[in-house]
């Protein structure tokens, strides 16, 4: 008798056990997806078409959350050229600065993003595009807004 309430003992430790160890997995796997998760964004170019002789020095972009999460991140955006196989850089990389929060349904509008179509040698030669005929896109952080270029 006293090794069946033993065992049955031993078996309600056990199983207790293993369902708070399955319980806490879940509970970390859940933090985890939260922390990772990250906002829906949608990402326009003004305007979205482009006379070839007639390219602004700015273009406007408005970034929209979507989603019910925080975005935390910076103002700047680069421009990519697509070469028929490949997204290529045309202009200022995008990289991650500090700032901006796009509250969930919030709108971030940038009203300068630079083209710079008419460049001097001494301004920013690493990160200068001749400008042809073709597709565009904006990067803002890991979101594109495309644009065309036209004849």
């Amino acid at each position: 008798m006293k090794k069946i309430i033993f065992v049955l003992i031993f078996l309600f430790c056990l199983s207790g056990c293993s369902t708070n160890d399955v319980l806490n997995n879940k509970a970390s796997e859940k933090e985890k997806s939260e922390i990772n998760e990250q906002p829906d964004m949608l990402v326009k170019v003004y305007p979205q078409e482009i006379n070839i002789n007639e390219i602004p020095d700015f273009i406007k972009v408005t970034v929209t959350n979507l989603s019910d999460i925080e975005y935390r991140g910076g103002w700047h955006c680069g421009i990519q050229y697509y070469d028929g196989k490949d997204w290529v850089l045309a202009n200022a990389p995008a990289f991650n600065d500090d700032g901006v929060v796009i509250e969930p349904g919030g709108i971030l509008e940038i009203n300068y993003v630079p083209l710079y179509p008419n460049w001097s040698p001494l301004l920013l030669t690493d990160y200068v595009h001749d400008y042809i005929i073709g597709e565009y896109r904006v990067k803002y952080d890991k979101w594109y807004g495309e644009f065309t270029i036209t004849g």
